[in-house]
């Protein structure tokens, strides 16, 4: 496996682990996303964007919107915590309140090194 595609895989991970403990909460609870889809791309630049799509019931609905549903801003600071070591410069977020969908995209600079 190469470099690129080490660092990409690590990246991936990073988001991932910290994205779920933020979207949905302690893992202690038990609750689950009922549906949960994450890709990575990364350019020939070394740029890699993060999307994820996550489908809620009800109840984790209701949390995730008391949580972030006003303040978009506050999710994607909470994000960024998690990626300091890179350069955020695209976050995008989309919402289907009538089926408890959310997609997150980010886009950073920056995720691999030769």
């Amino acid at each position: 496996m190469n470099s690129i595609a080490t660092l990409s895989i690590r990246f991936a991970t990073l988001v991932l682990v910290s994205s779920i403990v933020l979207l949905v909460g302690s893992p202690a609870r038990g609750d689950t996303v009922l549906h949960f889809e994450q890709s990575v791309a990364i350019d020939e630049l070394g740029d890699g964007t993060y999307v994820m799509d996550m489908k809620f019931n009800a109840s984790q609905f209701q949390e995730w919107q008391q949580r972030y549903g006003m303040n978009p801003s506050l999710l994607r600071r909470e994000l960024g915590r998690g990626l300091t070591q890179y350069e955020i410069t695209d976050f995008d977020l989309e919402k289907n309140e009538m089926e408890r969908e959310v997609k997150i995209t980010i886009a950073a600079k920056g995720v691999t090194r030769y």
